[in-house]
């Protein structure tokens, strides 16, 4: 079995393949939509050779130079007591750390789920890269977990998305889900629970779940959807396993990799609305697709409790010390990826698909560290806590030298970070937003050159030398603050506008966590305005510039 990534260890396998040179060169090769398998040999570490079939996994993900693959082993054979080897490509999350994070917050709660980690593969002796190995989800998986190895398992099927446990996604069960085993056709089972979800009243659906679920795995799936923003569950990345021994549902999550601040491209054909670089951490508990058990359990007082108990123990740290109290609090989450990144980085040196992604792979990692913390401190001001509701502003003491804080305001969007390199003394420092096109420009770029808000900065009470990183909106094409000339964000810089004019600032820019970055002097009752522009070359050729003074 595959050791479990935990916090105290990250294990990665190595997992040696043989098979005829033409076919490996066409398995990486061939187009999405050819099924064909081919001969394959699992050579296990004492030498033991395994025969099985290879082919490619998954639907767009397929269109990848590094294919997501699947190994079918002969009868009779088994790699540590798995019929099946699942390798996930990581080809949307190309920081190669959403699933493995995702996979340690599900293990640590506890749920019954297959066996992860991180496996580097070899063909024939060459390097073909990292991959992330799922295990295989079957009986000897719930035989393990107490629940009995017979009863029925459903998987949504892919390329529909529709298999959401509504009446319409039953009316035609096989276009919705697959029906795993037994292979019988008959999925009257499945037909009578989303009835009986239908039919119970919200007023004792909390007992109704109890009856008919193991609901712990339930809300457990939920918080971690909630947390991760896993867009693409509830209507079609889980499992449903019907256990004959105790005759209730069990609920098992699949997919992780478009999680952790991806987001979804509804203006565009796959693969690009899955492989796009937009970004969000403030989906409420809500977030996804409608589901109905999800939604009755949400609007059931006792199990609404349940799930918002369940996500501050895993997000604020509150009740008993447990596996997942406190998971995902910025410290545990910075440690927990700082240790995944010494373990796989000579794995990533070695994997020949990284190519041109090599010198950008800090600024994924780092965007997903900002996912951590803005959503965290979402969850505290929204989710979890008491807000004012006052969109746009916020404010903060300033820490000491060498302290940081974030100004979030209430809408839980967070609008600066400043790290204190040094202070005169006790003061705050007030941010505010205001949202569309600048009204002024720096000479020679253009207000559609820049991103479409100002920021203002306000010290009162004492000066500040400051690290500040400020974000900008790009959730999908309808809602992104990025002027229409701006067609690379890495060009974008921070001007400042004071009393003698505009002053450009060395700015550091992540694209994927739409963040900016730059060093600041806050000097006490001085109010600085902040704008992001493309560099003039970027905008060049557009006669629609402004000055300090207005034409």
């Amino acid at each position: 079995m595959l050791a479990p990534t935990v916090l105290a260890q990250v294990t990665i396998e190595t997992l040696a393949i043989e098979m005829d040179p033409r076919d490996a060169e066409v398995l990486f090769r061939k187009d999405k939509n050819d099924t064909s398998t081919f001969a394959v040999t699992v050579v296990e570490p004492s030498g033991k050779r395994l025969s099985g079939r290879i082919g490619a996994k998954g639907g767009f993900s397929q269109g990848f130079a590094k294919k997501p693959l699947s190994i079918k082993l002969d009868p009779g054979n088994k790699y540590k007591g798995q019929s099946r080897i699942v390798l996930n490509s990581m080809g949307v999350d190309r920081s190669a750390l959403r699933e493995v994070l995702a996979w340690d917050l599900i293990r640590a709660l506890g749920m019954v789920a297959p066996d992860t980690g991180y496996t580097f593969l070899t063909v024939n002796g060459e390097d073909r890269g990292l991959f992330f190995q799922i295990g295989w989800i079957g009986g000897d998986l719930f035989e393990k977990a107490g629940l009995g190895s017979k009863g029925e398992m459903y998987d949504p099927v892919d390329a529909i998305s529709c298999a959401d446990l509504s009446l319409a996604s039953v009316r035609d069960p096989p276009r919705c889900w697959d029906k795993i085993f037994p292979g019988d056709g008959n999925y009257d089972s499945l037909k009578s629970m989303i009835l009986d979800i239908e039919r119970e009243p919200v007023e004792t659906f909390d007992r109704y779940a109890e009856r008919n679920f193991h609901l712990e795995s339930v809300i457990n799936w939920i918080v971690v959807t909630v947390v991760t923003s896993n867009t693409q569950t509830y209507n079609d990345e889980y499992f449903l396993f019907l256990s004959k021994k105790t005759g209730k549902w069990l609920a098992i999550p699949w997919s992780y990799d478009r999680s952790f601040g991806w987001n979804y491209e509804p203006s565009l054909p796959e693969p690009a609305a899955s492989d796009n670089d937009n970004f969000q951490y403030y989906y409420p508990l809500e977030l996804g697709a409608l589901n109905p058990l999800r939604d009755k359990l949400f609007r059931n007082p006792a199990t609404a409790q349940r799930i918002r108990q369940r996500l501050s123990e895993v997000v604020l740290g509150t009740g008993p010390a447990r596996p997942w109290t406190g998971w995902f609090t910025p410290e545990q989450m910075n440690r927990r990826i700082d240790r995944v990144l010494a373990a796989r980085a000579p794995w990533l040196a070695r994997d020949p698909f990284i190519g041109p992604d090599a010198a950008n792979i800090q600024e994924k990692v780092e965007a997903i560290r900002y996912y951590s913390e803005a959503r965290y401190r979402y969850f505290r001001t929204v989710t979890l806590g008491s807000t004012d509701w006052v969109r746009d502003r916020a404010s903060a003491s300033f820490p000491p030298g060498g302290g940081s804080v974030a100004l979030t305001d209430g809408w839980g969007y967070q609008l600066a970070q400043l790290k204190v390199r040094e202070r005169t003394g006790p003061g705050n420092i007030e941010v505010r937003i205001k949202r569309g096109r600048p009204e002024l420009a720096p000479p020679g770029t253009s207000r559609s050159a820049c991103v479409r808000r100002t920021w203002i900065l306000n010290a009162r009470g004492g000066s500040a030398d400051a690290d500040v990183t400020l974000e900008y909106l790009e959730e999908n094409r309808q809602f992104a603050e990025l002027g229409r000339r701006v067609s690379d964000e890495r060009r974008l810089s921070l001007y400042r506008r004071g009393r003698d004019g505009w002053q450009a600032l060395p700015t550091s820019v992540n694209p994927l966590s739409n963040t900016l970055s730059t060093r600041l002097r806050l000097p006490a009752g001085e109010r600085q305005w902040l704008v992001a522009c493309a560099a003039p070359s970027a905008s060049a050729g557009d006669s629609k510039s402004f000055s300090m003074t207005p034409a």
